[in-house]
């Protein structure tokens, strides 16, 4: 935000009633609503300091721009249900960090809420407001408390703002009576008590339209033990940031405790905590019974390899066939930063497989079908089904090359019964299609020569099993053919 609120800096020169045209790209109009406002030098003449004078006209003057794009809105013809304007409010960062308030504001922040007021949602669409670097005083926050609990807020972005007990209780208390409100943020402010942490959550989780919720550099790692429930409560939510908060060990056993309930938060953000090695394996053992998750953002913690290795083994547990069954295979792990090389025995590939989105189109109508019938009908579900079986074939077929070696390791089929062999085989068979397993009739010609009893047990399988299984000894053999030729060929070469 204060980045943005540099690009009013400009405007800080300017005295009233000067009428220009704004060179900004973002701001297409001319800016006479300048005029309503104090010129800098006001509050240089009452002795402030120019770093403070210039904060102040850079807050004055985006609180300006926001009233005037209300007041636009409310000129203007219909814009529809689905649009969204962005209000932003902000100071520039001074010294001691933000802007304290100052009552020569508060007319204008009337004005704001007066305009803010008289939005209709199905006629202005929605609208995001963002207030940064500038604590709100109590008249401010009662000032617009009552009309943010009404208006079509989609979005409310708070950062820097020591709201305190009263500016906590005040987002608690919009959040709570606006139904229409799907992302909350919450940055750089301090929360005092579990008991205010709570009530916030709760308030956001009884609104099922509010599926971003964000408490990032809030510094609350330390007051888990007087709300424990904080953490089950947030975790119902679907996308949650706790980044930068010094969550630690108590933190990691509530959030593994919450997870293997399998509540319905889909993204999870832990980065920049710090979380350790004994942490990451009570998280770790939890993904193992969440099947909700869909990406955990884990960087930047105190994690040295081992850690990363156990949230790894998590997703890719390689002991055998069934242990990389039973893995996880819905959530994607974010646990290296931009940069920061791969751990020992760590392939980037595997550990992003839980990510990769595949096309339903190479399924056959009636294999479609059966995921349908499987899912009861609902299509979403039939998704995520099928991408489970895809990522569990590909890290199968990635155990049977020999991982990082591309040596094929056969010790995965020693403990399969031979008269489960032709299941074994139809089911990487099946993978071929796949795009991520175009090659994968190598590990068949391997697996039908490193077992010579497969080929007659194939011929005891059930009768509707036999053709599939003939055709797969023909593409094996073919496959074999090919990687033989190859190797001739560079024997040669050499």
């Amino acid at each position: 935000l204060s980045h943005v609120a540099l690009r009013w800096i400009w405007a800080s020169s300017l005295e009233p009633h000067s009428n220009f045209v704004c060179k900004d790209p973002h701001i297409n109009l001319t800016m006479d609503f300048i005029n309503e406002g104090f010129p800098l030098s006001h509050w240089l003449s009452l002795g402030h300091d120019q770093p403070y004078a210039t904060s102040i006209h850079c807050l004055q003057t985006t609180l300006l721009k926001g009233i005037y794009d209300l007041r636009q809105l409310n000129q203007a013809p219909s814009r529809g249900a689905d649009s969204e304007t962005h209000i932003m409010i902000a100071a520039t960062e001074l010294p001691q960090g933000l802007l304290f308030p100052d009552d020569s504001l508060v007319p204008l922040w009337e004005q704001f809420a007066d305009a803010l007021g008289h939005l209709e949602a199905d006629k202005d669409g929605c609208i995001v407001i963002s207030i940064g670097d500038v604590k709100l005083s109590t008249e401010e926050l009662s000032i617009l408390e009552p009309v943010l609990k009404t208006a079509p807020l989609s979005r409310l972005i708070m950062v820097n703002n020591m709201l305190g007990r009263a500016g906590i209780e005040f987002v608690t208390n919009v959040i709570e009576a606006n139904a229409s409100t799907r992302v909350l943020l919450l940055k750089k402010n301090e929360i005092g008590s579990g008991a205010e942490a709570l009530s916030l959550v709760k308030a956001a989780s009884n609104q099922p339209q509010l599926q971003n919720f964000h408490l990032e550099e809030c510094n609350f790692g330390s007051m888990f033990s007087t709300a424990p429930e904080f953490i089950p409560a947030l975790l119902n939510l679907e996308i949650v940031s706790l980044q930068a908060n010094g969550l630690g060990s108590h933190a990691a056993s509530l959030i593994s405790n919450s997870l293997a309930t399998n509540p319905r938060i889909e993204s999870l953000l832990l980065d920049d905590n710090v979380f350790n090695d004994d942490d990451a394996v009570l998280i770790a053992q939890s993904l193992k019974c969440n099947t909700n998750l869909v990406c955990l953002h884990l960087r930047g913690n105190d994690f040295t390899e081992v850690g990363i290795k156990t949230f790894y083994r998590s997703i890719f547990d390689d002991q055998s066939l069934d242990t990389i069954h039973d893995s996880n295979h819905t959530c994607e792990l974010m646990l290296l930063a931009e940069g920061q090389p791969t751990s020992n025995g760590i392939n980037e590939a595997v550990l992003s497989i839980n990510g990769e989105v595949f096309d339903l189109s190479c399924l056959s109508p009636l294999e479609m079908l059966q995921y349908l019938m499987a899912a009861n009908e609902d299509m979403e579900l039939a998704g995520k089904m099928f991408h489970i079986q895809v990522r569990k074939k590909t890290k199968m077929i990635y155990a049977l090359r020999g991982g990082n070696s591309g040596q094929f390791n056969d010790q995965y089929l020693n403990e399969v019964p031979l008269k489960l062999m032709p299941r074994v085989l139809a089911f990487f068979l099946e993978s071929a299609k796949y795009p991520m397993e175009e090659n994968s009739l190598d590990v068949l010609f391997h697996m039908v020569r490193s077992r010579p009893g497969i080929l007659p047990s194939c011929e005891t399988a059930p009768p509707r099993d036999i053709l599939r299984m003939k055709n797969l000894i023909a593409l094996a053999a073919v496959a074999g053919a090919t990687m033989v030729c190859v190797g001739r060929r560079r024997k040669a070469d050499k």
